[in-house]
């Protein structure tokens, strides 16, 4: 029975798995390792427990790049997603880190429901260092039926983004889709390609400057790349970015001279 922790000063929890891990392989990162899902009760401190199914993340521990530090990545991937959360930005609910025979493993929320949910990447279709995606030569064409709550989604959380001073690369985002009623949200999933300042460095108006470019940049590319795998009737409008672009450009930078920094 693994305990699973957020951090080091926390209770942990007992996760007892019920069962092996299930075959389908729900992801498979460069860098990183399989995520499969596993069914178990979690026991809280005051004995409570309650039936589970989490996504367990099984890390290689010499990946297609070489050597990889898994105690290392794990920890930056908590303090991100601690931090991700503590500035409200949509990410994955729940990230903990346990032990399994001896090696680390990342205990995440299922994403997919039990596979309910479609957990869409702008990876999924790519193949490069003998990795395949899970849509590689895959033309099927997903279906949405919120395409303008999305747009408004991804103008959302660019702004979010830049005011709460964090770049999310292209491959952070996530689209989970209800498989049943076909509607859409974005998230951060891929957290570990996010990039986060201080207060102190937003008072810096080259830093602002940055936060605004890169996720435009980023987001568009994201958007325009899953446009690509959705039917016509499904396509994410990107006006509703361009215009949060435009507003920031007038608002967000209000009271910061650039002339001061290039003194």
């Amino acid at each position: 029975m693994p305990e699973l922790f957020r951090s080091d000063k926390e209770q942990p929890i007992n996760f007892d798995a019920v069962g092996e891990e299930k075959p389908e392989v729900l992801g498979t990162g460069l860098l990183e390792g399989d995520v499969v899902c596993v069914e178990g009760m979690i026991s809280g401190s005051g004995g409570r427990q309650k039936e589970v199914q989490l996504a367990q993340k099984i890390f290689h521990t010499e990946g297609m790049l070489g050597k990889h530090d898994v105690e290392g990545h794990v920890k930056i991937l908590l303090e991100k997603h601690a931090e991700l959360k503590r500035r409200h930005l949509p990410t994955i609910p729940t990230m903990r880190i346990g032990e399994v025979d001896g090696d680390t493993r990342l205990f995440m929320t299922d994403l997919t429901r039990g596979g309910k949910n479609e957990v869409i990447s702008n990876m999924d279709w790519e193949s490069y260092f003998g990795r395949a995606g899970k849509y590689f030569q895959n033309d099927a064409k997903f279906e949405l039926s919120n395409k303008e709550e999305l747009s408004q989604n991804a103008s959302d959380i660019f702004k979010q983004l830049v005011t709460k001073g964090c770049i999310a690369r292209n491959d952070v985002f996530f689209v989970i889709m209800d498989k049943d009623t076909k509607k859409g949200q974005i998230i951060l999933g891929d957290i570990y390609a996010t990039e986060l300042y201080s207060d102190s460095d937003l008072k810096s108006y080259s830093t602002r400057c940055k936060l605004q470019s890169d996720n435009f940049k980023e987001m568009n590319r994201f958007l325009l790349e899953i446009n690509g795998h959705l039917s016509d009737e499904s396509q994410i409008d990107l006006t509703l970015l361009k215009q949060a672009y435009d507003e920031l450009d007038q608002k967000v930078f209000d009271g910061f001279d650039a002339s001061e920094e290039l003194a």
